[in-house]
């Protein structure tokens, strides 16, 4: 009878916790999906997962405009999808777009949603990692994969390889069977030289001879908030011109630059809660 009251306390509190972390992400329901009042549905792992909508904005119109430039028809597959956040505002920009998702539950919060927004979207029930999709150069990859909830944040680094399911390696790896085109989310602790390392391991047989990734911070009131990858011929610079604007910065030659496999570009892009992106 002793313990009774000590497992009402700490049920209480986990309570009181859950009740707090709820108000805390239903604030910002605004900020995830400006239409969240016309329908919008969410799971749990949603309203701490989904990538904000002018995040979303950003990102779509970004691609549409490189892929504009190069003659690329682009045909987007979102590999985890989740209940929409990218997918909406990419499927608002291209014709050609498939979203994958492992849970069941996500396919239909996403077609929910896309119904509130007016736009459609071909959805596959599946694991990403068993798609049997054949190469091509016109496909670009939009994944958000899991990283194992909020806990994330209390991880100094956090591991791609040990704190992943599935891992990055095992991500990229698929990946590169499908197309050179990607995006990828990550969370914001993570080691930039294990990504780099990883993204080398991955594309040691695809005979690249040279390629840049894109590394895009984005901070959200001044506090960076999560970070996106740009591989491909979606990245901002292509190679010979960025390796021009290396050598102008850095001093060395573009000999010297040629010698290495790749290059790292970052970008800042600062957005505050009240839906505007500013300081790009």
């Amino acid at each position: 009878m002793g313990i009774f009251p000590f497992q009402f306390m700490l049920q209480r509190h986990h309570l009181k916790s859950t009740m707090r972390k709820r108000k805390k992400f239903y604030e910002k329901r605004h900020f995830l999906f400006k239409k969240f009042d016309q329908g919008i549905k969410l799971d749990e792992e949603s309203w701490y997962s989904v990538v904000p909508e002018d995040m979303g904005v950003y990102i779509s119109q970004r691609i549409l405009k490189k892929s504009q430039q190069i003659g690329m028809k682009p045909k987007i597959i979102d590999g985890f999808c989740g209940s929409g956040g990218l997918a909406i505002q990419m499927a608002k920009l291209f014709q050609d777009i498939t979203c994958v998702d492992l849970d069941p539950n996500k396919i239909q919060l996403l077609q929910n949603n896309m119904k509130v927004y007016e736009v459609s979207a071909q959805t596959i029930n599946s694991d990403f990692l068993e798609l049997e999709i054949p190469f091509d150069s016109n496909i670009i990859l939009i994944l958000c994969p899991p990283w194992g909830g909020v806990n994330y944040l209390k991880k100094k680094v956090f591991d791609l390889n040990e704190n992943m399911v599935p891992t990055l390696k095992q991500i990229l790896t698929k990946a590169f069977t499908i197309t050179h085109n990607f995006i990828i989310q990550l969370p914001r602790n993570i080691e930039i030289t294990q990504l780099i390392k990883i993204l080398q391991e991955c594309s040691v047989n695809q005979k690249l001879k040279r390629f840049t990734i894109e590394i895009e911070q984005f901070y959200l009131n001044n506090t960076l908030n999560q970070i996106f990858i740009y591989f491909g011929q979606i990245v901002q610079f292509p190679y010979q011109q960025e390796i021009q604007r290396v050598s102008t910065l850095s001093k060395l030659s573009e000999d010297q630059l040629k010698q290495t496999s790749m290059n790292v570009v970052f970008q800042q892009i600062r957005m505050d809660d009240q839906f505007q992106i500013y300081d790009q």
